[in-house]
């Protein structure tokens, strides 16, 4: 169950599944496995990482299933933050939405995950909680964690979760959003195809 609480600056939403227009920073641009991220790297040139606690290396980038066994996606690139959370997420240009994959790492079992959006003058817009399941299964099955806005007002984000030894993988639309997707853009040219004969 999700809570939050939301500031007057503008509409601010917990996602729990991301979209097509949902930014998730590939991780695997940080480097291979087992490689060592200090706090303040960009991962994208759209996003800054770094600890609350600014030690460095903040962050080891593993793979699941090989160096990280966890309930991501075998193969997928996970960011571990090595006990150095809450992780904070700045953007070189403000995001309407931002959300990742995350997993609890100090100890297996249900966990609570904390998402806070900021604007560019560092205002609180909107806390959010989602409980989660941490396991060994390599399943796929990590929460997705997000916000949305009702405009482009999001300039950092930062995730936290009770022990701050955690992991977060980028994500991905689920199937079914593409295959909506897939279908709007088929009618779409269905249609345009129609009014030229």
């Amino acid at each position: 169950m999700a809570a939050g609480a939301c500031s007057q600056a503008g509409i601010i939403n917990l996602i729990t599944a991301p979209d097509a227009n949902t930014y998730s920073p590939d991780f695997s641009l940080l480097g291979g496995n087992h490689t060592d991220v200090a706090s303040g790297a960009s991962v994208d040139g759209i996003t800054t990482i770094s600890d609350s606690n600014l030690i460095s290396p903040a962050f080891t980038v593993l793979i699941q299933s090989s160096s990280w066994n966890g309930n991501f996606t075998p193969g997928q690139t996970v960011l571990a933050n090595d006990g150095n959370g809450p992780d904070i997420f700045a953007f070189s240009t403000a995001q309407q939405d931002f959300g990742v994959q995350i997993q609890d790492n100090s100890s297996f079992g249900p966990f609570t995950a904390t998402i806070s959006a900021f604007d560019a003058a560092h205002t609180l817009l909107g806390t959010f909680t989602e409980e989660g399941q941490s396991n060994t299964n390599g399943d796929g099955s990590a929460i997705f964690i997000g916000v949305s806005s009702d405009s482009a007002n999001i300039a950092s984000v930062q995730l936290a979760i009770e022990g701050d030894d955690f992991g977060v993988a980028q994500s991905t639309p689920e199937p079914a959003s593409f295959l909506l997707m897939g279908s709007a853009l088929m009618i779409v040219g269905q249609f345009v195809r129609r009014r030229r004969k």
